[in-house]
């Protein structure tokens, strides 16, 4: 029994790591803010779009009042999380872009990890701006 064990063990651990790869090489946990977002003094955020490769949402640590949030976690790894403002008095000021969300990393061997965020704002609520960041724009602090 225990040698029929030993041969088929190295088996098991080989369709394992082969289904579920991410269980394997581990994650990490990030807060994510924006390093700079400066806005006019009249301007305001109405909405946002995050996307995620290689990492899911672990928390969304405030949603506001007034706003339709979506989150996508997506089983390929590939998440979007999108807001929008219900009323235009929800509309948010920079400073809710500092920890506004936790992502979790997957480490996996053929998907890089990368974070994209798109803001939304206005001035007048008809013309929009959007302002796109990249992962070297975002700061990502690690909790662990």
């Amino acid at each position: 029994m225990k040698k029929h064990f030993r041969e088929t063990l190295p088996l098991i651990i080989a369709i394992c790591l082969f289904i579920f790869p991410t269980c394997a090489l581990g994650s990490t946990l990030f807060d994510v803010s924006i390093k700079h977002l400066e806005l006019t003094k009249s301007e305001r955020i109405i909405g946002y779009k995050l996307k995620i490769t290689s990492g899911k949402i672990s928390s969304l640590i405030n949603v506001p009042i007034g706003w339709n949030v979506i989150i996508d976690n997506d089983p390929s790894w590939n998440t979007n999380l999108s807001g929008s403002i219900i009323v235009g008095a929800a509309a948010l000021k920079a400073v809710y872009f500092r920890k506004f969300v936790q992502i979790e990393q997957f480490a996996q061997k053929d998907v890089s990890f990368d974070v994209e965020l798109e803001v939304i704002t206005t001035t007048d609520f008809v013309i929009e701006k959007t302002i796109k960041f990249t992962k070297k724009d975002l700061v990502l602090n690690s909790g662990k």
